[in-house]
């Protein structure tokens, strides 16, 4: 019984880590979408990459200017490594 309980609360601790956060993929996109460029030049400083596309194929770049993002999409294009 203290085997189970044991291997219980191990899937418990595993289903609360993996459902409470998302990835930084998942962030970027949100934060695009959202228009905060706060956030996206977050993720930028700790090396994600501008130029990552989303399921669709479309760049951050893209759809902050299409979503009408202008904070993001200037954050963006003055990143260095942002190929426009």
């Amino acid at each position: 019984m203290r085997k189970y309980f044991r291997y219980l609360t191990y899937l418990y601790v595993f289903i609360g880590f993996s459902g409470s956060s998302a990835g930084s993929f998942d962030d970027f996109f949100t934060a695009v979408s959202r228009d905060d460029p706060v956030m996206v030049e977050s993720l930028l400083k700790r090396g994600f990459d501008p130029n990552t596309s989303n399921a669709q194929g479309q760049y951050g770049l893209f759809l902050a200017l299409r979503e009408g993002s202008l904070k993001v999409a200037r954050v963006l294009a003055d990143w260095p490594s942002t190929r426009v």
